[in-house]
């Protein structure tokens, strides 16, 4: 991860959309990482940037239908997003907890779930071209559903031609993927990944030996790139750490939390090519993750080509192909 790293004054900025269940700001790993609307003015009740919206100044609420980004209620799952977040992009450096990937992103909230613990496609493709029309470099959606949406996979498409690459999880049932509708292993939107050039579904492996998640869904045809997702995927089942809500840090397992790595991966990809003069499209930014990624044989059955996400072969394709300049 350090190769990628650039001095402060040449470091671009780059946005990440976390699309989940809210980002606790007040935490010290995420606090000082907080996109900021710029065309907002907070608390004044109107909506500045007529982007109808009303004080949509870090993100916003598409469940509730308010500009509270943070979890709301008192349910399980409601420390996901917060999770998520901080493995993507929690701050580096700060003497605080552990580090993100991309520690240094600025982290835009769309929380989709409110306090309910649901959601709706209407909900998440609102959240979808929020994110694109607010120049988010990166989308991330740790989530998933069964029911088919052309106007998902419409929103999809309008976020990549905005210029916003796209990582959404596989899923955790262990079954293999299938993009028929009527089918149990239809996952969405994880199954439009492979018709959208600019978005990839992201399956777990054990941090630790690379071996496969038996939790993971997989499909050497839909699931493009493997990235941890737990600390032992046999015996055991420890995840990985990371912030939850009220400054605390703690364990989650799953290819929502493979998705925020390969996020992370890419928002670093995305800040070396623009801190070197190249625009990349989303189209080109998913060669370069694939084509960076290291080829596993054992995994060809579950993943894609065998992928699985590697910095080290990320950061030297990067320097070998993209020059600095």
């Amino acid at each position: 991860m350090r190769s990628f790293l650039l001095p402060m004054l040449t470091r671009p900025k780059i946005v990440m959309a976390v699309i989940d269940t809210g980002v606790d700001f007040t935490h010290p790993d995420l606090a000082w990482n907080r996109w900021s609307n710029p065309k907002e003015v907070d608390g004044n009740g109107r909506d500045d940037d007529r982007d109808g919206y009303v004080d949509d100044v870090d993100g916003y609420n598409f469940a509730s239908g308010n500009n509270h980004t943070g979890p709301e209620g008192d349910w399980p799952d409601n420390k996901h997003g917060t999770h998520v977040a901080g493995l993507a992009a929690g701050r580096i450096d700060n003497g605080e907890g552990g580090s993100g990937v991309a520690g240094v992103t600025e982290i835009m909230s769309l929380n989709v779930f409110g306090d309910s613990g649901y959601s709706r496609s209407t909900i998440l493709e609102n959240a979808i071209r929020y994110a694109a029309d607010h120049g988010a470099d990166v989308i991330n959606m740790s989530l998933g559903g069964r029911e088919y949406s052309r106007s998902m996979q419409s929103a999809l498409e309008y976020a990549i031609r905005k210029g916003s690459f796209i990582v959404t999880a596989a899923g955790n049932e262990g079954v293999e993927l299938c993009d028929d509708p009527m089918s149990f292993q239809f996952v969405s939107p994880a199954v439009y990944s492979r018709a959208l050039e600019g978005m990839i579904s992201v399956g777990s492996v054990d941090s630790v030996n690379g071996r496969f998640s038996t939790f993971s869904n997989y499909s050497p045809e839909l699931v493009e790139l493997a990235a941890p997702g737990a600390f032992s995927s046999s015996g055991s089942l420890l995840g990985l750490l990371s912030s939850v809500p009220g400054g605390k840090y703690g364990y989650l397992a799953g290819t929502s939390m493979s998705a925020p790595v390969a996020s992370g991966a890419a928002a670093l990809a995305i800040t070396w090519l623009k801190a070197h003069g190249y625009q990349i499209a989303p189209g080109r930014l998913e060669y370069i993750m694939k084509a960076g990624a290291r080829s596993e044989p054992v995994l060809r059955d579950a993943i894609q080509e065998g992928r699985t996400l590697d910095l080290n072969a990320l950061s030297n394709y990067l320097r070998s192909t993209y020059p600095p300049r």
